[in-house]
């Protein structure tokens, strides 16, 4: 009885050792995430939903059942005070959760300060990957309102490490406390620091964003063009939030097979993001022009409420011969690149935005 005591003590510290180590995280609801996903992708590999005819792999629709588990984003809606909702929202952001921090990953908090206003950034792997000046300027998501260098660090540190680049992180402010065009000037006041700094030109810089982030690095290019001032080597745009109105077709079409963003969370997202309903145009980027921009790189899911906004974008930008490049993921949900730790689909699309970038800085 002693050994077979002793036997299950060493089992479990070797458990406690190796699962940390293989799952390259020690948050316990991180591994506990990761090992049900395991479980949910043998049970579809193995006892398939015949009902279910899209072409995609067991591992996402693992993930598609896991998010209906243990929700990203979600409104209780016992909770009917705006800012209480607001709060619930920030803290209940689990992305962090589902795709924690590399242990290797560096970061490096950096202020930068134009026309009087300044702005907190994050530099993640400065100097430890490239001694080129390339690097990415990132813009998380969030719908303006939750989303911090916390919530997308993850993610930022895989981005960075796999693109072989350093990544500047923005810390813009959230509404409703700051609401739109603040993360807009936040946005301008970092680029155009670089720019004044005089280490960086702007053919050193591709923007990347993600939902509203993509959104954002829309308004701050065309904020960019209306002041005459240089635009990046190029962006790329992931699920990005365009049209503030919600009136694209996949708002209704995909409402109910998007697992990432719940329709009702978009609509409080707007209210809290913009001061008055009447300037939704203004913070639409859709609506406005694509003329002067640079080398584009869209990418949405068909399964995604946001993909109407992907389609309008693209249309708009081609009537204006901009380099365009789109990837549209077959029954893909919101966001669905961020979650390369659990699809294949996402690892792919990354693998291919990886190479327009490496062909975007080629020589440079």
């Amino acid at each position: 009885m002693y050994s077979l005591l002793k036997y299950l003590v060493l089992l479990s510290i070797l458990v406690g050792i190796f699962i940390p180590i293989y799952y390259q995280s020690s948050d316990i609801n991180h591994i506990k995430y990761r090992l049900i996903h395991h479980y949910l992708t043998y049970k579809h590999r193995f006892f398939p939903i015949t009902t279910d005819t899209r072409h995609v792999s067991t591992e996402y629709r693992a993930f598609e059942e896991l998010l209906e588990l243990y929700p990203l984003v979600s409104i209780d809606s016992r909770i009917t005070d705006p800012l209480e909702i607001v709060k619930s929202l920030r803290q209940s952001y689990q992305l962090s959760t589902y795709i924690p921090r590399s242990l290797s990953c560096s970061l490096e908090k950096q202020q930068y300060t134009y026309g009087g206003r300044s702005v907190d950034t994050y530099w993640i792997n400065r100097g430890a990957i490239s001694n080129n000046k390339n690097f990415i300027l990132y813009l998380h998501g969030g719908g303006y309102v939750f989303g911090d260098i916390d919530s997308h660090n993850g993610f930022e540190c895989y981005v960075s490490e796999y693109f072989k680049l350093p990544l500047l992180h923005v810390e813009y402010r959230l509404g409703p406390e700051y609401r739109l065009p603040t993360a807009v000037d936040d946005t301008m006041t970092v680029y155009q620091s670089l720019l004044e700094e005089g280490k960086y030109t702007s053919e050193n810089i591709v923007c990347m964003g993600d939902s509203a982030g993509g959104g954002l690095v829309l308004l701050t290019i065309q904020s960019l063009i209306k002041q005459h001032l240089p635009v990046p080597r190029g962006i790329i745009l992931l699920s990005f939030w365009s049209d503030l109105t919600l009136n694209g077709e996949s708002y209704e079409k995909n409402r109910h097979i998007d697992k990432m963003l719940p329709i009702d969370v978009l609509r409080f997202l707007v209210s809290q993001a913009v001061e008055n309903q009447s300037d939704i145009i203004n913070y639409s980027p859709a609506y406005h022009s694509f003329g002067q921009f640079p080398s584009m790189y869209l990418c949405a899911g068909t399964g995604e409420v946001l993909e109407s906004d992907t389609r309008s974008v693209y249309k708009k930008a081609k009537e204006k011969n901009i380099d365009l490049t789109i990837e549209l993921g077959q029954y893909m949900m919101h966001i669905y690149p961020l979650f390369y730790l659990y699809a294949p689909e996402s690892q792919q699309t990354l693998k291919n935005i990886r190479e327009w970038v490496n062909i975007k800085f080629q020589g440079n």
